[in-house]
């Protein structure tokens, strides 16, 4: 059980020692710095965050005329490795201390570095990121800081999530309502407070509209997910959805900052994407394919060099062939294999007039791990229709509906002039477009300079008469203006409010699961969609009914030992306990008192109690502040209490 916690709660490694820090500032002075805090366990400038976050940098800034220095902050960043199931009733606190003093020792790096900076260069404005642990230490350091200096924040699977919006039975935020303004990306509508309790205020006021945080679904630190054995979405954070595109909304910041600063290149920085290219190779297609090989390698060198990927597939008839869809590369596809691959694609056979695309292309959608947060293309190369439904049973709408389901695929199709009005209607209804044999050129500037369309939730609930709220106002046009938004209610490919702005109320009125697809289109005329599911109910669903811990109380036995009682939750498996940030692990129900031993009395100190059902799903949790300081200030006005139990603020 100690592997399963060290590995899905936090990864616990070695700690660091703690070496001085940046005595003096002897470097030339930067328009920008960038400051990345790593997570609990990570080695400086060696996690995949970081790796992800210098990378999209350089990426960003590449068309800007601003020195700028990207640095992993230095600081112990301790690995926490004491997680386990308690078999008696003592706990020995030192890990607790390391991890107090990581975080304490990165708040003062961090004050420190700003302020030896400053001092040097006032004139240098900052990018922080924070991730898990560091996460804390952005928190604790920002009312140090010059708010004015500071461009842009992000908190990434932050334990100490303060998400209001996303509390009760049906909460605000599951019908895209009363959003804090520091919420980017949180595809869990559900999603309330970190699993260390919730922070508030999230944020000093001085950083509104400065911040934004990042809770990936599955994310058990930042409390998406409520259960210990689930927490693959706080691992996943280098990927485009997490630190890849908040790099791209803090540059976007800084160009507003800079405006004059910033360039068009003749090779301009892109939104990430993911595209599939899907190749009828029947005998009919050889002239084709070598008058779109180019293309394909230019859309395809494009994306790879802004972050996205590239897959290839070969497709011809289930009819004729045995395999009727060959995946030559997938997403881990590089541009040299692709070109390879490409320029390898053999065609022959061919027989009934139709082919099997329709198959093809949900093979591919099924087939492929898509990226989240980047825009999804398949784009077909064909001289022939397609079977509807195909010999395998795949239908068009199976096609559409899996499209939308992955937010959506937008699906262009390049063909024979006379087939483009035939493939309207799949091309239309995933978002995409129809292109003529001679508009192969056309058909590579359209899918580059599309607008990146926006949605803040994966989904939305709610009950009968609800008033939803559909926010698209995040979505972009990189090279150009957005000129309008289409609103498609009911996925049905028909947008019936269409040249309206990027957000609408909908009055939920049909039980049932549909999408809400929201149409971006840019002033040059392209276009992008985006999809996310909404699922109404007639009544709101049982309440869980595992509820917090009571009566908790803490008492000073001596100057470093502390005796804890509660009274358990009555379908309690567990507890988990939780000590000034550490989580110690995981109690019996059957116990209600547990002794700590070898806390500083000097300093307050907050323990949090979360009952655990038997399917270690997180329920209620309380928390007790105890602070000497309070306990004498009351024996000085003549009481002298024996406990003393503080509840601590903004914890739900």
């Amino acid at each position: 059980m100690k592997n399963i916690f060290t590995t899905l709660i936090i990864i616990g490694l070695s700690i660091m020692p703690l070496s001085p820090l940046y005595a003096s500032i002897s470097s030339p002075c930067r328009d920008l710095q960038f400051v990345f805090i790593r997570g609990s366990g990570a080695a400086q400038n060696n996690s995949k965050e970081w790796q992800s976050f210098q990378s999209s940098v350089d990426t960003n800034m590449a068309n800007a005329n601003l020195s700028y220095e990207v640095t992993d902050l230095e600081y112990p960043a301790v690995g926490l490795d004491n997680l386990f199931i308690l078999v008696d009733t003592v706990i020995g606190a030192g890990n607790v201390g390391d991890f107090a003093d990581s975080v304490s020792a990165g708040t003062s790096n961090l004050v420190e570095y700003y302020q030896k900076t400053n001092s040097a260069c006032p004139a240098t404005k900052w990018v922080l990121f924070g991730y898990s642990q560091g996460a804390k230490v952005l928190a604790a350091a920002l009312s140090k800081l010059d708010s004015r200096k500071v461009i842009y924040a992000a908190t990434f699977g932050d334990p100490n999530l303060y998400l209001p919006e996303g509390a009760g039975l049906i909460p605000p935020a599951c019908m895209g309502r009363d959003f804090s303004d520091y919420r980017v990306y949180v595809p869990n509508c559900r999603t309330s407070g970190g699993i260390l309790g919730a922070r508030n205020p999230y944020i000093p006021t001085e950083y509104s509209g400065k911040l934004g945080l990042w809770c990936n679904d599955s994310d058990l630190i930042c409390g998406s997910s409520k259960n210990l054995f689930i927490n693959s979405g706080h691992l996943e954070y280098h990927e485009y959805a997490g630190i890849p595109s908040a790099t791209e909304l803090a540059i976007r910041k800084v160009r507003s900052i800079f405006p004059e600063q910033f360039y068009i290149a003749e090779d301009p920085k892109l939104a990430a994407m993911d595209t599939a290219f899907l190749i009828d190779a029947t005998g009919s297609m050889s002239e084709y394919i070598h008058r779109y090989k180019a293309e394909a390698l230019r859309l395809a060198s494009a994306t790879i060099k802004n972050g996205g990927r590239i897959a290839l597939y070969i497709y011809r008839d289930i009819a004729t062939e045995k395999v009727s869809t060959i995946q030559l590369c997938d997403f881990s596809c590089t541009l040299s294999e692709f070109t390879l691959l490409l320029h390898g694609i053999v065609t022959f056979g061919g027989g009934d007039y139709p082919e099997s695309l329709l198959s093809a292309t949900l093979h591919a959608m099924n087939t492929l791990s898509w990226q989240v947060g980047a825009t999804k293309s398949i784009i077909a190369l064909t001289d022939a229709p397609y079977h509807n439904p195909d010999h395998d049973g795949t239908t068009l709408s199976r096609v559409i509906q899996r499209s939308l389901e992955i937010d959506p695929v937008n699906i262009y199709v390049i063909t024979e002039e006379g087939l483009k009005d035939y493939y309207s209607e799949l091309t239309e209804l995933t978002g995409g477009r129809v292109f003529g044999f001679d508009e192969i050129p056309a058909s590579t500037d359209y899918v580059l300079s599309r607008p990146i369309a926006i949605l803040p939730q994966e989904y939305y609930y709610g009950l009968i008469g609800d008033i939803f709220l559909f926010d698209a106002s995040m979505s972009y046009s990189l090279d150009d203006q957005v000129s309008h938004y289409d609103w498609d209610l009911d996925g049905d490919g028909i947008f019936e409010i269409q040249n309206h702005t990027a957000t609408i109320e909908y009055t939920a009125s049909q039980i049932g699961e549909s999408f809400i697809v929201v149409r971006v289109v840019s002033e040059n005329g392209t276009s992008s969609t985006m999809s996310a599911k909404m699922i109404i109910n007639e009544v709101a669903p049982p309440q869980s009914n595992l509820l917090a811990p009571i009566n908790l109380s803490v008492n000073e036995d001596s100057g470093s030992s502390f005796s804890l009682e509660w009274q358990n939750a009555p379908n309690a498996a567990y507890n988990l306990l939780v000590v000034d940030g550490v989580i110690i692990g995981l109690l019996p129900s059957h116990i209600s008192n547990i002794d700590i031993q070898n806390l500083d009395l000097e300093d307050p100190h907050e323990f949090i109690l979360s009952s655990v059902d038997s399917k270690y799903n997180l329920g209620g949790m309380s928390s007790v502040l105890f602070s000497a300081k309070i306990v004498n200030a009351i024996k000085v006005l003549g009481s002298s209490p024996a406990t003393l139990g503080v509840p601590s603020s903004g914890y739900q």
